[in-house]
């Protein structure tokens, strides 16, 4: 595995994914919405957009039981899928998301090695965090930002602006331990994302 994974907090402190509420679209029917938000982000050299698309092609999910050892393992939902088009609305200074109601994958986290016994069900949002002057990160993740599938780290000039890219993730497995233990449920693919 490859890539960044240390968004556990946008780089204004907000927490990346958690109980909040969508923030007010202002741009229905399929209306432009408009990039200039009424909070800016300190990072971003331009406008601050309110909201992004993000379309995920080609991503895997990854369809075996992922055993971590030491009695930890994870199963992605038969069906999940990341194929799609997704709103990430601005909760956040510096951070947009599509919560876990919306993007519908889901998985089980079981304290054993091989995906048995009671399990735990895990639900996935969709993260981006502008996390300097020059640089998004986008992840899909769960609640505990250690579960993911998808994980990208972009260098971009502009926040008002679309980009393409590579998920850093190249294979299911798990990375770390403890506190620092991240798995991968999903690998390869694209987001493309593009400020509405």
């Amino acid at each position: 595995m490859s890539g960044s994974f240390n968004l556990k907090h946008a780089a204004d402190g907000n927490l990346m994914h958690g109980p909040h509420g969508h923030l007010a679209d202002g741009c229905g029917g399929g209306a432009a919405c408009p990039c200039a938000a009424a909070t800016r982000c300190g990072n971003c050299p331009d406008v601050t957009p309110t909201q992004f698309h993000v379309t995920f092609t080609g991503v895997t999910i990854c369809a075996d039981c992922v055993s971590c050892g030491s009695g930890l393992s994870f199963q992605m939902t038969e069906g999940s899928t990341l194929e799609g088009t997704f709103v990430l609305t601005q909760n956040g200074d510096c951070a947009w998301t599509a919560f876990a109601s919306d993007v519908g994958c889901s998985g089980k986290f079981y304290f054993s090695d091989d995906c048995s016994g009671e399990a735990t069900e895990i639900t996935f949002a969709v993260q981006q965090v502008r996390t300097g002057p020059t640089q998004f990160e986008i992840q899909v993740t769960d609640e505990s930002n250690e579960v993911l599938l998808f994980s990208a780290t972009l260098d971009a000039g502009a926040c008002c602006a679309g980009y393409s890219v590579l998920n850093g993730l190249m294979m299911c497995g798990c990375a770390g331990d403890g506190d620092s233990l991240i798995v991968a449920l999903g690998s390869g693919g694209t987001a493309t994302v593009t400020p509405c």
